[in-house]
């Protein structure tokens, strides 16, 4: 026997107190010896034997009231009653798998179709009074259908749903099921799990957290029936673009935008003549043919002009198959006007060339570059240090400051109030910049605008003044994942060539010093953008405010290394430049299941904005207010596509959402593998559904007995009442 509510069993206890009541009232009789006892006697000693015996009586029905009535709200479930507990009322917990791969065909229909049958069936079969919970296996949080004893309506719910695009999460499905059962009543609980057990869901690295979560559930009292259903069905066939590569900074009007998709044949037979088609704001574009081999994979390239700015939408896809949510992937571009950089130039000359910002000024004005960025996108004005004031950053996205010697306070303090807004700051030192300075008044021990600081100035080769040849140090041989270096990771080797002989060592400031600032400017950790071969960093990266800030370790002359005279030069420039004027704006490329979140003007606070989904639905967001911008956040995007935000001033925001990939390969568990997992998890597992009722039987944990107990408490109550009145009346006639 084992008990749901086991503290409420102490309340038995209570049944000590009418024992100690009588106990503490009896009283000794005082003997009284008088002529004529010794006629009563033998009728006294009747008369004490039956009030003793009814006394006792009593005593035990008031000591059975308390502890029955305790056990009965304890709500025992006795074991021995197994048989009969397969008619009671139970809690059921379905884990149903909407992944993209159950909506795959086989056998005439898809698993999703199959599961479905099978629930059917277990619903029409549930005793009266059960509740039923349907929680989906790729989104466990969103219930399908809530927490009911409506069953009929579950029923009904299911019959209109289908296959989503997410991927299953068994092990946050298992941790959703244990917090529906706090909220469930009956004894007899059962998790039934009904899924194609695709081989990619249940990895052997996520096997810690799985069982972590099993455990909760096996923990629960009474623990739940774990029963596993596999919809069966052979592996499909199945293409997926599987990858779109492509710039993620925003770029300008009439840039070309080069697009590299990656496709893969998941299947055993060869795709011949396969087609691929590019669309660009839902016009065809492009289209090609290709044939893929089994298991292999092969890349498709498209460029595209944009010409005017605002988001624009890209989608590659290919010919529908089994699994169709994996054919099409999509991408929001964002074409901006023209971005403001000031350059503070803190050595001029009059010569060409000879001036500290001279060739950054020419690789910001670059109207071709690699890979298509920066062209038409930057527009760029130099003055002295002296001119730096509040008016000059006025309209500005970007400021750099290059081998600047010393600022004064208001200039510190507006350069500050510039990032903390969203602007986006870079730091190049040079030949006159004073570090200790730099240090004392820009980093200020982690709380100023640098995010390290700048100790002793490094060189290579000291009797170099300027051409370098071979030597100084290149950089490290694994760039960061960075979105400054996407063109370059995929170019491959093009900062192969860099040189730097003079650097200053950089040190980034601690997490710890970071938000120990007193200001209200929020520092994030710095993070390296790229590295020497010595591992010390070329360029530093970290949030201030809105903001960025990005802290070189060299100049962007060409007196510390043979950066600017080299072809990179140019499109790192450009893409460091645009990185910094928009790392405050939040993605527009986002997976399923993220949040998309727009910026928007600071007097839509409080009104609402309306989200239209890839299904064509319309949904309302509220803004919330914000410095130095609204937001607007959108959580439902389980839906792969494209999803557009429209304010009630005609703005239009555009997103994309895409699933990933997990769900391609159709691979599932052996049928050995499947038994093993089934086993460890300790459910039993079923391929037909009489064979889901036998396990079911068979692992039946008892039935609860709290009723009978309610009732027999009523009995005890009216006994004790009648004893007690047949005791008074009795009393009272002898007295």
């Amino acid at each position: 026997m084992l008990f749901l509510n086991l503290m409420l069993v102490g309340g038995a206890l209570a049944g000590g107190i009418p024992l100690a009541i009588h106990l503490l009232r009896r009283n000794n009789p005082r003997v009284v010896f008088w002529g004529a006892m010794q006629f009563l006697a033998a009728k006294t000693v009747q008369q004490r034997r039956r009030f003793q015996l009814e006394r006792l009586l009593l005593l035990l029905l008031r000591i059975a009231i308390p502890v029955v009535l305790a056990l009965c709200m304890a709500r025992p479930v006795v074991s021995w009653l197994r048989g009969l507990a397969a008619s009671g009322p139970k809690s059921l917990v379905v884990l149903l798998d909407d992944s993209a791969s159950m909506a795959s065909g086989g056998l005439g229909q898809s698993g999703f179709e199959r599961a479905v049958a099978v629930l059917q069936k277990e619903l029409s079969g549930l005793p009266r009074g059960s509740e039923v919970a349907v929680l989906p296996l790729g989104f466990p949080e969103n219930a399908l259908v809530d927490r009911t004893v409506n069953v009929a309506r579950a029923a009904a719910i299911l019959e209109k749903s289908g296959a989503q695009f997410g991927t299953a999460r068994p092990e946050e499905a298992f941790e959703a099921a244990a917090r529906q059962f706090a909220q469930m009543h009956h004894a007899r609980r059962q998790v039934l799990l009904l899924s194609d057990f695709q081989k990619s869901n249940w990895q052997e690295e996520r096997a810690p957290a799985r069982m972590q979560a099993l455990e909760r559930l096996r923990g629960l009292t009474p623990a739940p029936l774990l029963n596993w259903y596999d919809t069966g069905g052979p592996g499909a066939e199945n293409v997926a673009v599987e990858r779109l590569e492509f710039s993620k900074l925003p770029v300008g009007a009439m840039q070309r935008l080069r697009f590299r998709a990656t496709l893969r044949n998941f299947g055993g037979k060869v795709r011949a003549d396969l087609n691929v088609r590019w669309k660009v704001d839902g016009v065809l574009q492009n289209a090609s043919q290709l044939t893929l081999g089994v298991r292999e994979s092969a890349q498709v390239v498209f460029e595209h002009t944009f010409t005017e700015t605002g988001g624009h939408s890209v989608e590659v896809g290919i010919d529908p198959d089994a699994v169709r949510a994996d054919d099409t992937l999509f991408a929001a571009v964002e074409v901006r006007s023209a971005m403001s950089v000031l350059l503070v130039n803190g050595s001029p000359s009059a010569e060409p060339l000879k001036g500290e910002t001279d060739f950054l000024e020419l690789a910001l004005h670059a109207l071709s570059a690699a890979q298509g960025q920066g062209a038409g996108l930057l527009r760029t004005n130099s003055l002295g240090v002296s001119a730096l004031d509040a008016k000059a950053l006025v309209g500005r996205q970007v400021v750099v400051l290059a081998n600047v010697q010393q600022l004064s306070e208001p200039q510190i303090r507006g350069l500050e109030e510039f990032v903390e807004k969203g602007g986006g700051l870079l730091f190049f030192p040079g030949n006159r910049t004073d570090s200790r300075w730099a240090n004392q008044h820009l980093h200020r021990e982690g709380k100023g605008l640098l995010p390290a600081e700048m100790s002793a100035l490094q060189t290579r080769s000291p009797e170099l003044s300027g051409a370098l040849g071979g030597a100084g140090l290149g950089l490290a041989s694994e760039p960061a994942r960075h979105p400054v270096l996407e063109p370059f990771r995929q170019g491959g080797g093009a900062l192969g060539d860099l040189r730097v002989h003079t650097w200053y060592s950089l040190r980034p400031s601690t997490e710890a010093a970071a938000q120990a600032r007193p200001e209200r400017a929020a520092r994030g950790p710095a993070t390296s953008v790229l590295a020497l071969e010595n591992g010390e960093p070329l360029f530093l990266e970290a949030k201030f405010g809105s903001g960025v800030v990005i802290q070189a370790a060299i100049s962007c002359g060409p007196n510390w290394g043979n950066l600017p005279t080299r072809p990179a030069f140019v499109p790192l420039m450009q893409r460091l430049a645009i990185h910094a004027g928009s790392a405050m704006l939040p993605p527009h490329n986002v997976g399923t299941g993220q949040p998309l979140t727009a910026l928007l003007a600071p007097e839509l606070a409080g009104k609402q904005v309306s989200v239209r989904c890839p299904d064509g639905s319309t949904q309302l967001v509220l803004v919330r207010a914000g410095k130095p911008f609204a937001t607007a956040e959108f959580t439902d995007t389980r839906q792969p596509g494209l999803y557009q935000l429209s304010t009630p001033d005609g703005g239009v925001q555009l997103f994309a959402a895409n699933l990933p990939r997990e769900e391609s390969n159709p691979e599932k568990l052996s049928a050995e593998e499947l038994a093993s997992l089934a086993s460890g998890a300790g459910a039993s597992l079923a391929r037909t559904h009489p064979e889901l009722k036998a396990a079911e039987t068979e692992r039946t944990v008892g039935r609860e007995v709290w009723r009978p107990l309610l009732w027999l408490t009523l009995v005890l109550l009216f006994l004790e009442l009648l004893v007690q009145q047949r005791f008074s009346q009795k009393k009272g006639g002898a007295v």
